[in-house]
């Protein structure tokens, strides 16, 4: 089993129509668990608290992934 996270921040480079730059901030999780020895499955979640530049509504996602190595 393994567990790794990752925290994100993105901007633009120059400002929008609006005058906003900040694109959010981005948190990320995924935990990798090997159900047998070339079988792996991930279990993702992500959460973004949207900048201005984005918009309002902060955006959160899952996902799990099974992945055969041979």
């Amino acid at each position: 089993m393994k567990l790794v996270g990752d925290v994100w921040y993105a901007a633009l480079t120059e400002d929008d129509e609006f005058g906003d730059t900040d694109l959010g901030l981005e948190l990320d999780g995924k935990l990798s668990y090997a159900l047998m020895d070339n079988l792996n499955a991930d279990f993702i979640l992500a959460y973004l608290f949207a900048g201005d530049a984005t918009g309002d509504e902060d955006v959160f996602e899952g996902g799990v992934r099974l992945s055969l190595s041979f």
